[in-house]
């Protein structure tokens, strides 16, 4: 069985949640903030290049895998949606194209 992994993806799904977190309020909010808690979390722990010689934030991006391309590294647009989650959740929520 295959490990396939996209960190990528991840971080865009994160900043996905917690924009719709943003257009509702209480316990429905509260459900897609969490789950974008949850997978930055995840990302930051596991996913990390902290200790790593890489030319990126995030290990294990997949950009064209049916193509066997750019698979397993870190990619320019996963970090970028990385951090603009991270920002989203310090309260930075007008970003350069808003």
């Amino acid at each position: 069985m295959l490990n396939l992994r996209d960190s990528s993806a991840g971080s865009c799904a994160a900043c996905g949640l917690l924009l719709l977190s943003a257009q509702l309020d209480g316990a429905d909010a509260a459900v897609y903030e969490t789950g974008a808690v949850r997978i930055l979390e995840s990302l930051y722990k596991n996913y990390g290049a902290w200790e790593e010689k890489e030319e990126g934030l995030l290990l294990h991006g997949t950009s064209n895998y049916p193509q066997g391309t750019n698979i397993d590294v870190p990619l320019i647009y996963g970090d970028y949606y990385f951090v603009e989650g991270l920002a989203r959740l310090k309260g930075l929520n007008t970003l350069c194209w808003e």
